[in-house]
């Protein structure tokens, strides 16, 4: 049976952060303190994101008022998708794309993020979880009690 489709996750595969993104936070953003704490906060907040049930751009602007960035949410927004797209696995999807195989684009992450991505490369679709009401992270967690009840943590 012949491959008609495959789907690509975005976000390490087509598209990573810049070398050096996370430690430059601090000064792109304009906060005092380590970029790990800001995201972890991020992290903390995202799931309603993920899943569709908050938006992104109000937990961020929450999140730049908590850390006294002195950015605006516009700015803040493209620091947060700067991103690098790989283009060894952006020409194996041109090349499967020519060849008749219709390739999709998956990514967990919140439409801000998603932007970046070269779209017009993988035209034959877009899946974010977030528009359909899931999460792989939510799924994830709930292995990790399964597991963890499992063993009698």
């Amino acid at each position: 049976m012949p491959i008609e489709a495959v789907l690509f996750d975005a976000d390490g595969v087509l598209q990573q952060r810049p070398r050096g993104w996370k430690d430059a936070l601090g000064e792109r953003l304009g906060f005092r303190g380590n970029p790990d704490d800001f995201l972890a906060d991020v992290y903390d907040v995202e799931t309603p994101m993920l899943d569709g049930r908050a938006d992104f751009t109000e937990v961020l602007a929450t999140l730049l008022s908590r850390w006294h960035c002195r950015v605006t949410l516009e700015e803040a927004l493209r620091v947060w998708t700067m991103l690098d797209v790989d283009a060894e696995i952006t020409e194996t999807v041109r090349t499967l794309r020519r060849s008749g195989v219709a390739c999709h684009l998956a990514s967990n992450q919140e439409g801000h993020k998603t932007v970046p991505v070269p779209l017009h490369l993988c035209t034959d679709g877009l899946v974010l979880p977030a528009g359909a009401g899931a999460s792989h992270r939510r799924r994830t967690a709930r292995r990790r009690r399964l597991a963890a009840a499992y063993r009698g943590d």
